[in-house]
């Protein structure tokens, strides 16, 4: 199968590529390892920036909308009102809508596909992967986008070194009786971590 890109990785960031690809005329085809597209539940916050590049946010996405940010450092507080509110929307309901944008505009979502090379062609590359049944399968591609998150394989099989990364702990708990969901607040503590909390 000859394609004009071909994206590894179903992620919010491939998803969208593909779809904007996919409307200028290219023929697109998205590479996910998983065997189906459910990715795990976390929340994401997202800025008005984002409604602004895909002209709306699906609303079963979206768990709240924060209007005002309390930042909270060494026993100081301040409270910011944000003039456009930030949404917290919920990562697998997104990833799963931008998929039927990039359905509905002509991309080919192959499930169950693992990338593991590519070879550069006098036109592009040609792009080699593994599928669950053990199968391997090569498409041509003029160019290839690794969506494959911060420890890409594409990015490796490119030759780019990992960037050094954090571990993060996130958690789905219930608001404090009393608190305003329209609130964040976010604690700074440089005692005991170079990072954040935030609720």
């Amino acid at each position: 199968m000859q394609l004009d890109v071909a994206i590894v990785g179903a992620s919010s960031a491939g998803l969208w590529a593909a779809e904007r690809l996919a409307r200028a005329g290219k023929r697109v085809g998205v590479f996910e390892r998983q065997t189906e597209l459910s990715p795990a539940r976390r929340t994401l916050i997202i800025t008005a920036r984002l409604r602004q590049m895909l002209g709306y946010i699906p609303e079963e996405a979206v768990l709240h909308c924060i209007r005002v940010m309390a930042l909270d450092a060494s026993g100081t507080q301040v409270k910011i009102s944000l003039q456009e509110p930030d949404l917290i929307i919920e990562r697998g309901q997104f990833i799963r809508h931008l998929a039927e944008r990039a359905r509905a505009a002509g991309v080919e979502l192959f499930c169950g596909h693992r990338f593991r090379r590519f070879a550069p062609t006098s036109d592009g590359v040609l792009l080699h992967l593994s599928t669950r049944d053990g199968h391997l399968r090569t498409f041509a591609a003029r160019a290839v986008i690794g969506a494959d998150g911060v420890l890409s394989d594409v990015a490796l099989a490119a030759g780019l070194r990992r960037p050094p990364t954090v571990p993060i702990l996130q958690a789905e708990v219930r608001l404090p009786t009393g608190w305003d969901p329209d609130v964040t607040q976010v604690w700074f503590d440089a005692e005991e971590t170079r990072f954040f909390y935030w609720l």
